[in-house]
């Protein structure tokens, strides 16, 4: 075997545990919101309508449905879709859904819920 044929058969040996972990690190970091029935006192409340759910396409899977409604970011939406397909969402949360609905208390239809983000 040749000295570069050597030097390659090194490298890729030394990336191959790199990967690894990067991958089950990556894996393992997949943030979400839930719907959590409760309220946090000192919120404000917002009292969500038909008409918000339909502007907000997430609000509808995570309070209607009751399925995990991912964070933004590529990441998040590819890890969830390929791991647990069904259990989330197809509509992520965006960054000015996040910064409205996770930092109030949502009212609908009576019910009181509070987004926890979850891993």
């Amino acid at each position: 075997m040749e000295r570069w044929q050597r030097l390659i058969l090194l490298i890729v040996g030394c990336l191959i545990p790199i990967v690894f972990v990067n991958v089950r690190f990556i894996w393992n970091n997949v943030q979400y919101g839930v719907a959590v029935m409760g309220s946090f006192p000192g919120y404000e409340v917002v009292h969500l309508t038909d008409e918000d759910l339909a502007d907000h396409p997430a609000l509808v899977d995570l309070i209607k449905n009751r399925k995990k409604v991912l964070r933004t970011g590529v990441l998040n939406y590819f890890v969830g879709h390929v791991t647990k397909p069904g259990t989330y969402s197809n509509m992520p949360f965006s960054p000015d859904e996040e910064a409205i609905f996770f930092t109030r208390n949502l009212e609908y239809n009576g019910s009181n819920f509070v987004v926890a983000v979850t891993m």
